[in-house]
């Protein structure tokens, strides 16, 4: 294992997070993802403003997005696996293809987790669902817990060191998105009124 392989596992991972999915999917259907609804490039986006089936078709191609760019970099090490978690999270957030605008990251972050530990992404998916819950109609505060909540688990589970260190850029990048969606919903609240 050497640092340029880390990094070639994190660059890698990059581009594939930063295939926009819901942009393509969309534009083939003559739509623009950042001109509907919550203007953001997320599979929910697209399930409440145009049709629930493909929100979830592009819930489980972000899904995959993670997992793939991870179970590669897992031909490389551990280390290179939690780079390329981190490296695809942040290519769907900040997406090159897309002047990079993105979404939340919440999916593919969770399909990166799966590689990472299966038990670490059950207990966070369950998590994000009782968060859910508990928030009700308020997803980005359910995203945000369930980034806390991400953290917490990998000591408990007792995980490697590394997964420490790449844990909280990985729920960092997914929080943020969390936040500035918020913000950007408090804005257009108040230009409504």
């Amino acid at each position: 294992m050497t640092l340029l392989s880390i990094l070639f596992a994190f660059v890698v991972a990059y581009f594939i997070g930063s295939i926009p999915t819901a942009y393509l999917l969309l534009k083939l259907r003559g739509l623009n993802v950042f001109e509907i609804g919550s203007k953001n490039m997320g599979a929910m986006n697209v399930a409440r403003n145009v049709s629930y089936p493909l929100g979830v078709f592009i819930l489980f191609l972000d899904i995959v997005k993670g997992t793939v760019a991870a179970y590669l970099a897992s031909f490389i090490s551990y280390e290179a696996v939690l780079a390329a978690s981190v490296g695809v999270i942040l290519g769907h957030a900040w997406s090159v293809f897309v002047k990079f605008r993105g979404g939340k990251a919440l999916a593919t972050s969770f399909g990166a987790i799966l590689v990472i530990d299966p038990m670490l992404g059950l207990y966070s998916f369950t998590a994000l669902m009782l968060f859910s819950l508990i928030f009700l109609k308020r997803n980005n505060l359910a995203g945000i817990a369930s980034c806390i909540t991400f953290i917490v688990l990998i000591p408990i589970l007792q995980l490697p060191w590394s997964t420490l260190l790449a844990a909280p850029l990985m729920a960092g990048i997914v929080a943020l998105r969390h936040l500035l969606a918020i913000q950007n919903m408090a804005k257009v609240n108040l230009s409504n009124e």
